[in-house]
Formats: structure tokens, C-alpha cells, sequence
């Protein structure tokens, strides 16, 4: 990741991608893969990455995951963990955006209510990115004065930001988004400072 990234990779790899998502193979060497917004994963062989890490240190700097968890969430892109597992459906979680999920083919739990949804249904929900000026950790409650005692999201992810506090991908009511404030685990909690995604959302 970093602006830096494309120029030290291409001295390693004798083709690149040039798209978001496609992805190049070297013999030898592995597979790199060009992501939407601007980052790059490489899969090799375990035995071939030192010597990778060490060419490329005079050019990129490592860091650790958290750093890359915080690039997913300013790009808009969710995980699921064990807090937020069967909270949400794949609308909620923008997937139909991001290419994430099928409507036309494959088999799995929910596909009937999933499909549903996405043809029939009209989506109260989606996430959104924001930052509060307080730690948060996936599966926070979010309180808003317009729903009083009853939740009007919840906390997705969420990494300390450079910039201070915590950014953070929220599933929140479009409702309470729009018209009201939204608070960090209690209507007494810090307020939600809502971003732009790097999407658009219908």
C-alpha cells in the first residue's frame, strides 16, 4: 500500500496489473493482485518472502496489520468476525457494491431472504464510515435520539485512525443517519462524525 507501492512492485514483477482486481502471475516469483483502491496483495511461497521483504526495503516500509484493517475501512470494505456474524444481511454491508455477493447463481443459508431483499424488499440499513472520538470494537452498539431505547446500528469494524480517534464502518438506520445524531453505545456516548465512502450509495 502507499503511494510507493506500484513503482517497487513493478521492479520486481516483469508484467503488472492494470486494473482493479485483475491479477498477474510470475513463475518463480507468485501473484500479485491489483486492488481497487490502489493497495496490492502478493501470494507466494512462504520460502520466497524474505528475500522479497529485503529487496523491497529500500522502498517500503512494513507495517503491521492493523495499518491494513484501517485502509479496508476508509475504502469501505467489511469483514465479518464472530461479533457481527448473522447481524447482517449482504445489503446492509454494501456487498451488492463492492461485487461481493451473486444474485444469480450459488447456493447458501439465506439466499431466499437475501434475494428478497435485493428485488422486493427496501433496505432500512446500510453502512456507512465514520469516526467517534473514543475506542470502538466490532459489534458496539449505536444508540440514536430519534429511536430513544432501541439501536439503531451497530459498529462493523473499527481502527485507531492517524488522524485521531477511531474510524469505523457502521451499519446505522438510513433514517437515524439523515435526520438525527448517532452515539456510540449510549445516547450518552460520543457522536459519530459520518465520512464519504470511496462509493456511491444507491
Amino acid at each position: 500500500a502507499g503511494p510507493q507501492a506500484e513503482g517497487a512492485l513493478r521492479g520486481v514483477f516483469s508484467d503488472f496489473p492494470a486494473k482493479p482486481n485483475e491479477v498477474y502471475r510470475q513463475s518463480g516469483m507468485g501473484t500479485v493482485m491489483r486492488l481497487r483502491d490502489g493497495r496490492f496483495v502478493l501470494a507466494m511461497e512462504s520460502s520466497k518472502a524474505p528475500a522479497l521483504q529485503q529487496r523491497l526495503a529500500g522502498s517500503l516500509k512494513p507495517v503491521d496489520a492493523r495499518a491494513w484493517r484501517w485502509l479496508d475501512i476508509r475504502s469501505g470494505l467489511p469483514w465479518v468476525t464472530a461479533a457481527t456474524q448473522d447481524q447482517l444481511v449482504p445489503q446492509m454491508a454494501n456487498f451488492e457494491l463492492l461485487g461481493g455477493v451473486s444474485f444469480d447463481k450459488g447456493c447458501y443459508t439465506g439466499q431466499e431472504v437475501v434475494a428478497r431483499m435485493q428485488h422486493l424488499g427496501k433496505l432500512k440499513r446500510r453502512m456507512f464510515l465514520a469516526n467517534v472520538a473514543a475506542a470502538a470494537a466490532a459489534g458496539d452498539e449505536l444508540c440514536s435520539e430519534d429511536l430513544g431505547d432501541q439501536a439503531s446500528g451497530m459498529v462493523v469494524n473499527s481502527e485507531a485512525s492517524p488522524d485521531g480517534g477511531h474510524d469505523l464502518l457502521a451499519v446505522v438506520q438510513t433514517a437515524s443517519r439523515e435526520g438525527s445524531t448517532v452515539h456510540l453505545k449510549s445516547l450518552a456516548g460520543p457522536v459519530l462524525r459520518f465520512l464519504p465512502l470511496p462509493y456511491a450509495i444507491a
